[in-house]
């Protein structure tokens, strides 16, 4: 099978499993409906995305469990790729964009004077 074929069918299989699958609330929009602030989840998790150091108490075999890669590794674009298909949250830049939105639309409306 030709890469590009199996690429294909990777992702065929992956939107069929997401169609059987009801959307649900995801968990950052489920926590900023919780703590009432979607834009102190976003500064947090840029907070922990932008930490590159690797966290030397978390060993290689808990680096799963935790929000960020714990050990200072980069993804490039590919990497991400096929890190996305089998991701349980969407990448931290796409998290942080909708908790900013949310954030947006929960401020209210500046009143006239």
């Amino acid at each position: 099978m030709s890469r590009g074929r199996g690429a294909g069918l990777v992702r065929h299989l992956h939107q069929l499993a997401d169609a059987g699958v009801p959307q649900q609330k995801g968990p950052d929009a489920s926590g900023a409906e919780l703590t009432r602030n979607p834009a102190g989840l976003a500064s947090a998790l840029k907070k922990i995305e932008m930490d590159a150091l690797p966290t030397e108490s978390i060993k290689r075999g808990a680096a799963h469990l935790c929000i960020a890669d714990p050990l200072g590794r980069k993804m490039d674009l590919r990497e991400g790729f096929v890190a996305d298909l089998f991701a349980t949250h969407p990448p931290m830049p796409r998290r942080i964009s909708k908790l900013m939105q949310m954030a947006y639309q929960a401020s209210p409306a500046p009143t006239a004077s």
